[in-house]
């Protein structure tokens, strides 16, 4: 999987640095006589979660995970991410 790296910045607590970076999902475009499909690979991804953006006939998908970890744990290690998606159609 091709990911971006965006920027960089502490983990809870500065115990550990996370990435914060966008995954591009794999993706398989099908055409049927009555319109296209669009299937994507959004392991964890709520549906409330994906956002399309069509504009200047581009169609822009992205989509995230919501974190493992919340509330008032202390986090010491970290190596799971709150994946965040993003794909471009043209």
């Amino acid at each position: 999987m091709q990911q971006e790296v965006n920027s960089r910045q502490s983990g809870n607590g500065g115990a550990t640095k996370m990435e914060e970076y966008y995954a591009v999902p794999n993706a398989d475009i099908i055409e049927t006589p009555d319109a296209y499909l669009l299937s994507l690979e959004l392991p964890g991804v709520r549906k409330e979660s994906i956002a399309l953006k069509l504009e200047k006939g581009n169609l822009q998908v992205e989509a995230a995970v919501d974190p493992r970890h919340a509330g008032e744990t202390k986090l010491l290690h970290r190596e799971l991410r709150a994946t965040r998606y993003r794909r471009m159609f043209t």
